[in-house]
């Protein structure tokens, strides 16, 4: 089968090869280096608004990301037989105890996809669960999502959920599309912004600005340092990727 008639068939497929390693494990640190000064949205119990996540720390739309959701968009859309346009992207560090509830998406992310970029320990590498297109059960198939590899799902129809976080850490990114063809491209392409690599409005940015300056002025939590470890992924059978020219 084609990636294309996997995707139409299974409602989600996993891409083999995506970014390098090199790339992730950058990526990786370029995420720690953002917690520390000031840039990630902090857990909730520290003044964070990521409810969904609560013990994580977050961003959205950050313009390395959204490069790379632009960048994607030729080749996923020629691989998944569906032309997209890019939303936004959003990408956490998991800590410890974590837990992603069964959800299906909003408009923007039509279609979706999550990738890993790094963990404390392969070992420890979290499953993602996907669900049955309609069904209102936590009941699904566990997908293991190794350093470099995405899963490209249909966000609007298939639930999703991650059990208890029992790893160190995990850095993940999540690239949004809609469907240049379907009912939300006009209000949904960019999420709503005018451009990609921006906030959605100048009050998340006067948050973002607060919290650097404090941080700057020593006002951060203490935290356990962490140590970035990136390591091969398992060799597997898994779709090939490859980025149009």
């Amino acid at each position: 089968m084609t990636p294309a008639e996997v995707f139409k068939q299974n409602k989600y497929i996993v891409f083999d090869g995506v970014l390098q390693k090199e790339t992730c494990e950058h990526l990786t640190d370029y995420m720690f280096l953002k917690k520390e000064a000031g840039y990630l949205e902090p857990p909730v119990a520290l003044g964070g608004t990521d409810t969904q996540c609560p013990k994580s720390w977050s961003i959205y739309g950050d313009p390395a990301f959204d490069s790379i959701l632009r960048k994607m968009a030729p080749s996923l859309s020629k691989m998944l037989g569906e032309e997209l346009v890019p939303a936004y992207t959003y990408a956490r560090i998991y800590e410890p105890g974590e837990v992603l509830e069964w959800h299906v998406d909003r408009p923007s992310c039509e279609i979706s996809g999550t990738m890993t970029l790094g963990l404390a320990d392969i070992k420890e590498l979290w499953p993602i669960y996907v669900g049955t297109p309609g069904s209102k059960e936590k009941v699904g198939n566990p997908i293991m999502i190794g350093v470099g590899e995405l899963m490209m799902y249909q966000g609007e129809q298939v639930p999703h959920w991650r059990d208890r976080f029992e790893g160190q850490w995990q850095v993940q990114v999540f690239f949004h599309y809609v469907k240049a063809n379907g009912p939300h491209a006009k209000e949904h392409a960019k999420d709503g912004r005018p451009s990609l690599g921006i906030f959605k409005s100048s009050t998340e940015y006067d948050k973002q600005t607060k919290r650097i300056i404090e941080y700057a002025n020593g006002a951060k939590p203490v935290e356990q340092e962490t140590k970035t470890v990136v390591k091969e992924s398992p060799v597997t059978t898994l779709k090939p990727f490859t980025f149009e020219a």
